[in-house]
């Protein structure tokens, strides 16, 4: 949800956030205190630490957004990046690094573009986490019920 929330409101992105990181260490640690100590790794462990994923890169998206929020904010302000007359009458902004190859200035234009808009890190996260997080769930429901099913088939062979 906090993709939704605008970079400037600081205070209810990181409270979303690290509420739901401690909500998830909650419960956790609720859901592995009555199951017996083994050595090897549960489903339910890999259901929850990359649910604790999902929420920490969440927030560090955030972190991410916030940075470039702020730096475009300051060089707006500060008037660092100012747009300079060429020979033909027409405004271009300045750009730091000059490339004399027409496709890397193309890709370093659209990289530019991308990294100037806060949104539009908001607005490509709005669609990747959910679409990893639910092609997660799809493989980890497939896995989980797939070696049941051949679990129980191979007992079913074996008596």
């Amino acid at each position: 949800m906090s993709f939704w929330i605008a970079p400037d409101a600081t205070p209810a992105r990181v409270t979303l956030g690290v509420t739901s990181i401690l909500t998830m260490a909650t419960q956790y640690s609720q859901s592995t205190k009555n199951l017996p100590p083994v050595s090897y790794i549960k489903s339910l462990d890999i259901w929850m630490i990359t649910c604790m994923v999902y929420v920490f890169a969440a927030l560090l998206e955030f972190a991410i957004v916030y940075h470039v929020h702020y730096r475009r904010t300051i060089s707006t302000v500060r008037g660092l990046i100012t747009p300079t007359s060429t020979t033909n009458g027409s405004s271009q902004v300045t750009q730091g690094l000059g490339l004399a190859v027409p496709r890397l200035q193309r890709w370093q234009e659209a990289w530019l573009e991308f990294w100037r808009g806060d949104t539009a890190i908001d607005e490509a996260s709005r669609v990747l986490f959910p679409l990893t997080y639910f092609s997660f769930v799809i493989g980890y429901f497939v896995l989980l019920t797939g070696s049941q099913e051949k679990g129980f088939l191979s007992r079913g062979n074996s008596t």
